[in-house]
């Protein structure tokens, strides 16, 4: 269904979701309105929510996420519009435009209440109902990831707020939260969102645990593809442009990978139009034709970076790039030194979780540089050290030498053979000294 006369959506019309408390709205079917809430938690297929005046579980088929924010925009007659009523600001009513005259609109509620009223703007916004597609199943599912190592839980607790900003900024969950007794983070979110969110996760605790030992624990995400939802009557189209470099990645080897993803999404037809370049794909449903979307839309970025910036992201033996392609399955990864610049290649879903995953391992560069200085630091020391033991045998060798060259002149003054048998025994003793310290002196270069 159109939303005829709309301008334009862009600034809030309802409040920002918090990370902390997310905004849901809780649907009555009798009277068409949606009361928006906070999802605090979610128990099989029960949701529990927050409205205002205590907590209660509500089936998740009466739940949905707060409508988009939109600007100003004009309504047509007989369109349906969602009105919040005088005395009951926070619910918006289903309702049909009557007739609208200037910046008034008349408006019949559909719902069990009835009843007609004359509202301005912001008190009306588009039917979000009527556009937003039917759900085969919950819209937001709760995932516990579990942190095995103590130390990456201390390190979460103590700095919650850095990897929540992080996290949430670019998985799109709805609520982080840092057990504080058990070494766990619960998500809630789309199944997506989440799946996002634990490979960020992942990536904070790696760093963290590389930083106090070797720790590394990989954990595959994986993606599934959402259960076809229920088939509309009129098919729906969709198109979006294509670099013309990618259109082999779109089409595969003789069409593999456009029928694949035909197959994948239940869609009844995809075109590669070489002309546009475009793609074409026509289903039975929105969410089909975005699934395939999603499969096939393949797009090339190029990412500045530093020339220092460079080896960090490789990875020792390509190790990191080699993480980084298996975790977003990006399809090509490379640099362009002369340009400095990452290449990056794929669907627009795992370029653009490749981005994220670039971003927050470029966090840790400067950390890691400045351990490798302090471990550099201390082994100079440790040499020093070592040098300053090492002259101290030399030094008592050279005190013995000189001994042993007075004993043998006072043997000598003494007269005849028995001066000469003393400078004999004198240089044997010396020569015995030069021995034993000589080794010494191994030893100990030996141990250092």
């Amino acid at each position: 269904h159109s939303l005829a006369g709309r301008r334009e959506f862009a600034s809030a019309s309802m409040p920002a979701k918090s990370q902390r408390a997310p905004v849901v709205e809780v649907v009555d079917d009798k009277a068409l309105s949606y009361t928006p809430g906070t999802l605090k938690d979610i128990r099989q297929s029960k949701y529990l929510i927050d409205l205002g005046g205590g907590d209660q579980w509500v089936d998740w088929q009466r739940v949905r996420e707060a409508a988009p924010p939109c600007t100003e925009f004009i309504p047509q007659p007989d369109s349906i519009i969602e009105v919040r009523k005088a005395g009951a600001e926070e619910v918006w009513f289903e309702a049909k435009v009557k007739s609208v005259k200037g910046s008034y609109t008349v408006a019949v509620f559909l719902g069990s209440g009835g009843g007609e009223e004359i509202v301005e703007w912001p008190h009306f916004r588009p039917a979000y109902s009527r556009v937003a597609p039917a759900r085969s199943r919950p819209p937001f599912v709760k995932q516990v990831f579990q942190l095995t190592d103590s130390r990456v839980h201390e390190w979460f607790k103590a700095n919650e707020q850095r990897v929540v900003s992080d996290v949430v900024s670019k998985s799109k969950v709805l609520a982080f939260e840092v057990d504080r007794d058990v070494h766990q983070i619960k998500l809630l979110g789309a199944e997506k969102a989440c799946a996002t969110a634990k490979m960020l996760i992942e990536l904070h605790g790696k760093h963290v645990g590389d930083m106090a030992r070797v720790h590394s624990e990989r954990e595959q995400l994986s993606a599934k593809l959402q259960h076809e939802r229920e088939r509309l009557t009129s098919s729906f189209r969709l198109e979006f442009p294509v670099d013309k470099e990618l259109i082999g990645l779109v089409v595969g080897k003789g069409g593999a990978t456009v029928r694949s993803a035909q197959k994948a999404a239940g869609v009844d037809k995809v075109e590669v139009d070489p002309d546009g370049p475009r793609v074409v794909i026509v289903g039975p449903s929105q969410e089909s034709i975005e699934a395939a979307r999603e499969l096939l839309e393949f797009v090339s970025r190029r990412v500045p970076v530093e020339q220092e910036q460079i080896g960090w992201l490789i990875g020792k033996g390509g190790r990191t790039f080699k993480e980084l392609q298996e975790k977003t399955q990006v399809t090509r990864l490379s640099i362009d030194k002369a340009a400095g610049q990452v290449v990056l290649v794929g669907t627009r879903t795992a370029v653009d979780s490749a981005l994220a995953y670039m971003d927050t391992h470029l966090q840790y560069l400067s950390e890691f540089e400045h351990e490798a200085r302090e471990s550099e630091r201390l082994r100079r020391e440790l040499r020093g050290i070592t040098l300053q033991e090492d002259d101290e045998p030399a030094a008592q060798s050279a005190r013995g030498k000189g001994r042993g060259g007075r004993g043998g002149g006072e043997s000598r003054g003494r007269g005849g053979k028995g001066g000469g048998k003393g400078g004999r025994e004198s240089a044997a003793r010396e020569a015995a000294n030069g021995t034993a310290n000589g080794n010494s002196a191994a030893q100990a270069n030996g141990a250092a």
